[in-house]
């Protein structure tokens, strides 16, 4: 028997909308976090999403924030490294555009999964942007994020896009 419940996903990946509506329909508290996850005493939840369009949100992000520019080698080489721990570690794998279409069933499946009753609360999307923070919902709306997918497209993710395939193909919603 798992101890905790944890929701593992690599930055820009769809997990805040996610928590989100697990917190709406079930009465258990999940633990959100970018980091790997390991253990016997975890369950670890995951959401995947093409390497393309997470990339390309995280650099506009970083940008919007104030980050300096941000150093696309290292971020492909850490999703990278975190869809190989996905692959690997994780209990549940759900994609993100099928999440996005379906979130109730996603939050049904995986509560009866996990034997977790289910509020009778339909899941709504309560995110905005936070301008204290510079948070925003969907990086598209930063002036940074054709210039970030334009930086993207010029680098080589071939290897980011088959693991991302892998997982894919070991996601039970696709």
């Amino acid at each position: 028997m798992y101890m905790k419940i944890v929701l593992s996903t690599f930055p820009r990946s769809g997990s805040h909308l996610l928590k989100q509506y697990l917190d709406q329909m079930l009465d258990y508290h999940i633990t959100k976090t970018h980091t790997q996850v390991s253990g016997d005493d975890y369950f670890v939840v995951t959401m995947i999403r093409n390497p393309e369009d997470t990339l390309v949100s995280l650099a506009a992000m970083r940008t919007h924030t104030g980050e300096a520019e941000p150093d696309l080698d290292l971020l492909i080489s850490r999703y990278i490294l975190f869809y190989k721990y996905i692959i690997e570690k994780a209990n549940l794998i759900i994609d993100y555009e099928f999440m996005l279409n379906n979130p109730g069933d996603v939050v049904i499946y995986f509560a009866q999964m996990m034997n977790l009753s289910i509020n009778d609360v339909k899941v709504t999307n309560n995110y905005v942007d936070d301008p204290a923070t510079g948070y925003l919902v969907t990086s598209t709306t930063s002036p940074q994020y054709e210039k970030m997918r334009e930086l993207i497209n010029s680098y080589d993710l071939s290897g980011a896009n088959s693991l991302y395939e892998e997982a894919k193909s070991l996601a039970k919603f696709k």
